[in-house]
């Protein structure tokens, strides 16, 4: 028997959000439910109950989605959280999924399809594929540039305060540590664990000193992050023995460069195999799907990839793609004839991401494989 389960929703709709609830009310043995208009007034039910879900609309005046999201996090909220909205065209679904949300859903819809959508998520025990606390600056950087908002962030770092600030979701300044601009946007990127607040510009101006294009700038800085990643890698390389446990160090090796890829939004799985096809490490989201079998597969697509170039005189390829209508598999030559990855993903991933970071861990492990 299925038990009573509370659901908070929050709206700044008050028709569309009375017209739910009158319409979940109807099944009081299933839900328990509570409605907010708004952000501050949900925080303020969420300190006095103890809700199995949060529903939140992504877009609202003042206080919106992310802040709510943010306030999950800091107070170790362990239920689920879904997102609504009326603009998927526009959001990146992928992306605010993989911040730990287990559903997006459009606005508007039927309350029966909304219903069973709600028992699928409260009784089929659907996992969220990462937790409230992965989410770091750079994610809500790029919730914000969905959402579009100007807001001033507060980063505090064991004390020591910074400050970044959008406009229309585009990043225009960063203060920290007596660095402005890019640098400053840097080292409080770096940061872990920080403390993140909200907060809005009442009236304040604000030097732009960062031009550079949303998209263009995160790019960049993954780019900064990884350098500074390999950088430290090869600084530890040189303080290690030689002669160590290579098979512990490829683990190693392996184990970072799946944890960028399971970063990305959209990600499922990733593996690395020989020149046979045999799997020399794997990662994955989901249960349903591993790379046990993928390797030979792979690359014997490859194989063909390259045979047809070839009789198309159009020289050679280390790289290939197939799409599904759900999924898209990325296939890369670290070293022809000894090593490969493959990289499985959502239809709708941010697929220049991964190869990016496909190529940059492609020359990693070539000197291993040569």
């Amino acid at each position: 028997m299925m038990g009573i389960k509370r659901i908070l929703l929050v709206d700044d709709e008050e028709m569309f959000l009375k017209s739910l609830k009158e319409g979940l009310d109807s099944f009081s043995d299933i839900f328990m439910t509570d409605i907010c208009f708004t952000v501050d007034e949900a925080i303020m039910k969420i300190k006095k109950n103890i809700y199995d879900l949060v529903i939140t609309d992504i877009r609202m005046p003042y206080k919106s989605g992310i802040d709510l999201i943010l306030y999950l996090k800091k107070h170790s909220y362990k239920g689920k959280t879904v997102v609504m909205s009326a603009y998927n065209n526009e959001i990146d679904v992928e992306k605010i999924q993989s911040f730990g949300i287990v559903e997006v859903i459009s606005k508007p819809f039927k309350l029966d399809w909304f219903i069973e959508k709600l028992k699928k998520i409260l009784f089929e025990e659907k996992e969220s594929l990462v937790n409230f606390d992965s989410i770091d600056l750079l994610t809500v950087l790029q919730i914000i540039n969905i959402e579009k908002k100007s807001l001033i962030i507060r980063i505090n770092c064991n004390g020591e305060e910074g400050f970044v600030y959008t406009k229309d979701g585009e990043i225009i300044q960063a203060e920290f540590s007596g660095y402005i601009g890019k640098k400053a946007l840097l080292e409080l990127i770096y940061k872990k664990n920080a403390d993140i607040s909200l907060l809005g510009y009442k009236n304040q101006k604000v030097k732009k000193t960062i031009d550079t294009p949303f998209n263009e700038l995160i790019f960049n800085i993954v780019k900064d992050l990884d350098e500074k990643r390999d950088s430290q890698e090869n600084e530890k390389g040189k303080d290690e023995d030689k002669g160590g446990n290579n098979k512990q160090e490829d683990g190693n090796m392996f184990e970072d460069i799946f944890k960028e890829m399971e970063a990305i939004g959209g990600f499922v799985a990733a593996g690395i195999y020989d020149g046979t096809g045999k799997i020399l490490g794997s990662t994955t989201t989901t249960k349903n799907i591993t790379f046990e079998e993928v390797g030979d597969n792979a690359i014997k697509l490859y194989k063909a990839a390259r045979e047809v170039c070839s009789k198309m005189g159009i020289g050679t390829t280390n790289f290939i793609e197939t799409h599904t209508e759900d999924y898209t598999f990325i296939h890369t030559c670290i070293v022809p004839g000894k090593a490969a990855m493959g990289v499985l993903l959502k239809r709708n991933a941010n697929i220049g991401m991964v190869r990016f970071h496909m190529k940059k861990s492609a020359e990693v492990l070539q000197p291993k494989f040569q």
